[in-house]
């Protein structure tokens, strides 16, 4: 009996919908290409997706100056214990064998005003680093000097750039491939 309802309800629509025509204007907004519409809503696809790259590509690099500042700042204020007591870097570098890349001596200090304490391990963006304590003698104050590869998401100038985090000011900057970061 449902195939018969079936049957009869097909019928009627068949009957139904073969009675009502387009007219020529109506086939014609149906089946001609609509140019002008798309084209605005792809430009604006395209302006969006460019901006989203952009501002994904500016707060990475933000996010990850600031990252890695804040684990410098970290690392400084829990004062962790110097793995090797030495004034000389090789004599440290021999020590710290585990990193990917050999300490330097960096342009930023000195001779006559700075004096190397000793060094660690430590992590800088999940990366193993060095943390050396280096001593100011015209202030007669410790500071935390560190030295890691560059994170690849970062971009870091030449240029020293201090930023103040968590009550220390941690000035960063690249020297010979390195990420320096000196933390007061």
């Amino acid at each position: 009996m449902n195939s018969d309802r079936q049957n009869k309800l097909k019928k009627k629509m068949v009957n139904y919908y073969s009675g009502i025509n387009l007219t020529n204007e109506q086939i014609e907004e149906l089946t001609s290409p609509r140019m002008e519409k798309s084209r605005y809503p792809m430009l604006a696809y395209t302006f969006a997706s460019v901006l989203l790259i952009l501002c994904v590509f500016f707060f990475t690099t933000k996010n990850t100056l600031l990252s890695v500042t804040e684990e410098i700042a970290y690392n400084h204020k829990t004062n962790m214990q110097i793995e090797v007591a030495s004034e000389s870097l090789s004599e440290i570098s021999l020590h710290l064998n585990r990193l990917d890349f050999s300490l330097i001596n960096t342009t930023f200090f000195e001779n006559d005003k700075w004096r190397l304490i000793g060094g660690r391990y430590c992590s800088i963006g999940g990366k193993i680093a060095a943390q050396l304590k280096v001593f100011n003698i015209t202030e007669q104050k410790t500071y935390t000097f560190y030295q890691a590869k560059i994170p690849s998401n970062l971009n870091i100038e030449r240029e020293r750039k201090t930023l103040h985090v968590d009550g220390v000011d941690v000035t960063l900057w690249r020297e010979n491939g390195l990420l320096l970061g000196l933390a007061r």
